[in-house]
C-alpha cells in the first residue's frame, strides 16, 4: 500500500499503486538526423518534448500524422528514464502504447 497526499486537495489517499518517474528523456540517433530537420541528434530533452516536434514538423510538412503511426520509433530514438521509482534494476516504464 502506498500513501499519497494531493497537493490540490491536500486530501490523504491510501491504496495500491504503481509510482513512476515521470521524466522520460529521448534523443535523436545521428544516422537518422537527415529525417527530422530541426531536431539536434544526440541531445537528451524530454520525450514528451519530442513527440510534439515530430509531430508539428511532421504537420509543417503534410506527413501522415494518424494516431496509429508512432511519432518516436525505436529504429531512429534512443530511450532513458521513465522507470518504477521501486524498481532496483532500473527497468525503463513501457511505451504508452504498449499499456
Amino acid at each position: 500500500m502506498i500513501q499519497v497526499t494531493t497537493r490540490e486537495s491536500g486530501r490523504s489517499m491510501t491504496g495500491p499503486a504503481t509510482v513512476w518517474n515521470s521524466h522520460r528523456e529521448a534523443r535523436l540517433r545521428p544516422e537518422h538526423a537527415h529525417r527530422y530537420p530541426g531536431l539536434h541528434a544526440e541531445e537528451w530533452v524530454s520525450a514528451a518534448t519530442l513527440a510534439d516536434r515530430v509531430l508539428a514538423g511532421a504537420l509543417l510538412r503534410g506527413r501522415d500524422t494518424s494516431l496509429w503511426v508512432r511519432l518516436l520509433p525505436d529504429e531512429h530514438f534512443e530511450f532513458r528514464g521513465g522507470g518504477w521509482r521501486g524498481d532496483p534494476e532500473g527497468h525503463a516504464r513501457s511505451r504508452r502504447e504498449d499499456r
